[in-house]
């Protein structure tokens, strides 16, 4: 404790020399006279370098090479502490002490010599207590004292060179001296770590005339580093802030001569006027790279400088807010300079102009806030003015206005993340966007993000709203999830069809994400149905809808099940509604009954009459067919068989033809029935290309029902024939041909079967029951299109090549077989007249009494069997090739319907033992054997 005491009164011994002398550091209160200010100020530097000297130098027992570079440093750095701006120390020592005792607790733990503190500190206080005493010191300056001891404290003690190189580097260009090496570095480095840049600096009118005359040394020694151009470029391009080492130095030099001090009440005006983004003297704000920055005056004092510098933090804020929100031709920052429009123009949308809406509100409480605080300002200093004070400071400082701007700060950054969030999106993806910024943890920011979102969904809402009352979408910015093309007819039947499958889509990246994709679906539909509703219900329910729907619940942006239930609600009143329209009013089941009937075949009588009307008219090519010819044809066939009684007369109006007007084929292939809905709005469930689709199925059906026509015709002809010819009996040639005709008609009896009984009548059946149940047109839609795939792709496998060709082949086999048939049915006719002829001119010779002989018929008719036998084996061959590619399709097919026509074609399981004992398909296997005379298994 004696020789801790002993230090200690060594230590003060030469600041209490410092104390007579006069002269005191920077921070202690000493009167000096005028004259020679300049002398002293170098005498206090005499007097650092002899402390330094005294107390450190010949103490710390350096050799003599280190002592001058180390006196150098350290009086440097003692000189940047004189000149630094620390921090203001405690009222009273009591408290400084309890400082250094905590700080000391934190480095040492509990061996922290806490008590030898005290001890010191009370020896410190008796002896300033007792001004006569040897080395006492005043009041003030031992409250200076312990406030460099704390501030070297919390400095740290890293090294020898470190303790004095963080302001080394810096304060030898003003002295001259040289400071290189670590030093240097250190400096760099260190300049932020003693407390240098914490704190207020005491005003320039608040220094004694000591202090003021070595601010003027100091000055005049650091001009080179403080006030040459480049170091004021540098804090124009960062703020108002120095960078590098010249930054602590920044504030804390007071130019007594050059600058007055600024009155707080002018910089709480400036600061109003910064916070709206507005320029004055000593705020000034830009733009640089599309940015908002602000710059402030240098010579303010540092501490001053942070505090505004956040307060005007809100002016950039604002301005960011404002220019989104007024770039549509709107005001903006009358202090920014190169701002340009952005973000809130009205080509964004009825969504974008909402949130700048809503922004607009926010900023004008901000205003108002403002306005409430200059109106303050001003009062109080008219008051104070008036009641004689005349200072004019008013009550509103520059800690009370950054309290006031907390929550303002709070709010401003919220929007400015909202602006962030709207660029490059719009409408429903806009929407979205911020509702990503609601979704926060703080409920406060959820409920304030949440107004901006609701009120920015305030049109998508009025849209939807719309949508599901009147079915129209005003979408002029494309902002809404539901697309609305343009209607390619107003007033026939491809207005429905079009309604309902291309006018109206969604689009997904518009969607909200409070509304599921299937909620969308829904809300589209009704949308749909209530368009369709509007177009084809009588006029007096075109209001229908709309007198429903208003007992449905309100609609409010987020709320999914608000929504459900309006759709819901909203389904239950249209739905039904549409159905029976489109049912019971617009007859949707007599249509497909008519489709059925006419393009499917199913009404037989109608089919077998325009089957024997057309054999003339259809045998010509197609260039030269006639469609007012036809359709009188086909009209006849109508009113000739028992559909003029099954059909309504709407259904038998829409019966039509189709040809095709291509120049090789002949008229069966160009020749088709179509069906024409008109302007019912049946066709948003019979589209065009259903329509296409049943007339795919009835070239296939009607080229089947053309070979059967042809071979039962043929079958007629063979009868005839051998009638008139009994021997051809026992010809191995006619023998031949009719085992053909039997094996291609039961090909094409069980294939038509097949069609017509296994696929048609049952998916027919599965439609009716389908379109009873439906409770909406897109149940109906779905039911019709699922009739058409099961009967066109799952039944008859139309987009199967190897099922479609090998029956095609075999049809056109039939039709030459049929052509063959009646040529020779042809030559025998004429055989047979010349027969005639030859039995008549015999009668008349023999009545004569002349010789009469008849001709050899056996060898005539086996001359015209030869003929025709060639042609007879090509047609055979074809046919077997083709029946065992077929045969081989149906037979592995994975279809369970094919399996059922297989196990027609193979009743006696030939064709399946033929194929599992050889897999050949050539039509010359054994079970296949060649002759005109061999027996055909399928008889």
């Amino acid at each position: 404790g004696n020789r801790l005491g002993r230090r200690g009164e060594a230590a003060r011994a030469p600041w209490a020399a410092l104390a007579r002398s006069g002269q005191g550091v920077p921070w202690c209160s000493v009167s000096l006279s005028n004259a020679g200010m300049a002398g002293r100020a170098h005498e206090v530097l005499a007097l650092v370098e002899q402390l330094v000297q005294n107390v450190v130098v010949d103490r710390a027992g350096l050799p003599a090479a280190r002592r001058a570079q180390a006196t150098d440093r350290l009086v440097s750095y003692s000189m940047s502490l004189l000149g630094s701006r620390m921090s203001a120390f405690p009222p009273s020592d009591l408290a400084l002490g309890e400082t250094l005792a905590r700080k000391l607790a934190r480095a040492h733990g509990i061996d922290a010599p806490v008590l030898q503190l005290h001890e010191l500190l009370a020896l410190l206080r008796a002896g300033s207590d007792d001004p006569e005493a040897e080395g006492a010191l005043a009041h003030e300056h031992r409250l200076a004292a312990l406030h460099l001891l704390a501030e070297l404290a919390g400095s740290g003690r890293a090294s020898a060179d470190g303790a004095v190189g963080a302001a080394a580097a810096v304060v030898a260009v003003g002295f001259g001296r040289t400071a290189t090496g670590r030093a240097g570095e250190a400096g760099a480095e260190g300049g932020g770590r003693f407390g240098l840049e914490r704190g207020f600096a005491l005003p320039p009118n608040s220094l004694s005339l000591g202090e003021a005359e070595v601010s003027a040394v100091l000055a005049q020694r650091f001009e080179a580093v403080v006030n040459s151009p480049s170091a004021h470029a540098e804090a124009q391009a960062n703020g108002g802030r120095l960078t590098g080492r010249a930054a602590p130095f920044v504030g804390s030099i007071w130019r007594a001569a050059a600058h007055e001090s600024v009155a707080e009440s002018e910089l709480v005006r400036s600061t109003l006027f910064a916070m709206q983004a507005i320029s004055s003297k000593h705020i000034r704000f830009a733009s640089a790279q599309e940015q908002v920055v602000c710059m402030l005056e240098p010579s303010l004092p540092a501490a001053t400088r942070t505090l505004i510098g956040r307060l005007c933090e809100l002016g950039v804020l604002y301005a960011k807010c404002e220019r989104f929100v007024g770039g549509r031709g709107g005001t903006q920052p009358s202090g920014l300079e190169d701002i340009s429009e952005n973000g809130g123009s009205g080509e964004g949308g009825f969504v974008r102009q909402a949130l700048c809406a809503a922004m607009r509100n926010e900023l004008d409480d901000y205003f108002r806030l403002l306005s409430l605080l200059d109106a303050e300002r001003l009062g109080v200093a008219r008051a104070a003015e008036s009641a004689g004070g005349g200072n004019g400071r008013g009550t509103l400082t520059l800690r009370k206005l950054m309290l006031w701007a907390h929550e303002p700060r709070l709010r401003l950054q919220m929007m400015c993340t909202l602006v962030d969030q709207s660029e490059g999106v719009r409408g429903g993806a806009l929407a979205n966007s911020l509702g990503l910024c609601a979704q926060h943890g703080d409920s406060l920011v959820r409920s304030y993000v949440g107004r901006f979102c609701a009120q920015a969904g305030a049109p998508l809402l009025r849209m939807l709203q719309e949508w599901l009352s009147h079915g129209s979408a005003q979408d002029q910015h494309s902002e809404f999830f539901i697309e609305a093309r343009r209607l390619g007819a107003t007033s026939n039947g491809a207005e429905a069809e079009a309604l309902w499958h291309s006018t109206f889509a969604l689009r997904t990246p518009m969607l909200p994400t409070y509304i599921s994709a299937a909620l969308a679906t829904r809300v589209l539909q009704i949308g749909k149905s209530v368009r369709l509703l509007r177009e084809c219900a009588p006029p007096a329910e075109r209001g229908w809808v709309a007198s429903r729907l208003r007992r449905a619940p309100e609609l409010r942006w987020g709320d999914a099940q608000g929504l459900e239930v309006f759709v819901e609600t909203s389904s239950e009143a249209i739905h039904p509604r549409i159905k029976t329209l489109l049912v019971a009013e617009h007859g949707l089941l007599d249509h497909l009954r008519a489709l059925r009937g006419f393009l499917l075949l199913g009404q037989g009588d109608f089919v077998q009459l325009l089957m024997d009307a057309l054999i003339d008219e259809l045998g010509r090519p197609a260039t030269e067919l006639h469609r007012h010819s036809l359709l009188a044809v086909v009209d006849g066939a109508v009113r000739a068989s028992t559909a003029a009684v099954e059909h309504s007369s709407d259904a038998l109006a829409r019966l039509d033809i189709h040809l095709r007007a291509e120049p090789m084929e002949d008229g069966w292939s160009a020749f088709s029935l179509t069906y024409s809905l008109g302007d019912s709005p049946v066709a948003a469930v019979v589209t065009a290309e259903s329509l296409r689709a049943y007339r795919r199925l009835f070239c296939f059906l009607w080229r089947l029902k053309r070979a059967e026509h042809l071979l039962a015709g043929v079958w007629k002809k063979h009868t005839t024939a051998l009638r008139l010819f009994r021997e051809l009996h026992s010809s191995p040639p006619m023998r031949a041909l009719q085992r053909l005709r039997h094996e291609l008609l039961a090909f094409v009896h069980n294939t038509q079967h097949y069609a017509m009984a296994e696929v048609l009548e049952v998916h027919w059946s599965e439609l009716q029951e389908a379109v009873h149940k439906a409770k909406d047109v897109d149940s109906l839609c779905k039911a019709h299109a699922h009739f058409l795939a099961s009967v066109g792709d799952e039944g008859l496998h139309l987009e199967e090549t190897s099922f479609t060709e090998p029956v095609h082949k075999i049809t056109q086999i039939a039709i030459e077989f049929a052509d063959l048939q009646q040529r020779l049915y042809d030559a025998l006719l004429e055989r047979d007249a010349e027969r005639r002829a030859e039995r008549e001119r015999a009668q008349r010779n023999t009545k004569a009494g002349r010789w009469a002989t008849l001709g050899n018929d056996g060898g005539e008719l086996r001359a015209i069997s030869a003929e025709f036998e060639a042609h007879i084996e090509e047609l055979r061959l074809g046919f077997y090739t083709q029946f065992d590619r077929f045969f081989n399709t149906v037979s592995r097919h994975p279809s369970q319907q094919l399996s059922f026509l297989a196990a027609r074609l193979d009743f006696n399981g030939f064709h399946a033992a033929r194929h599992d004992n050889d897999g050949g398909a050539d039509g010359t296997h054994a079970g296949w054997t060649g002759g005109l005379g061999d027996e055909s298994p399928v008889m």
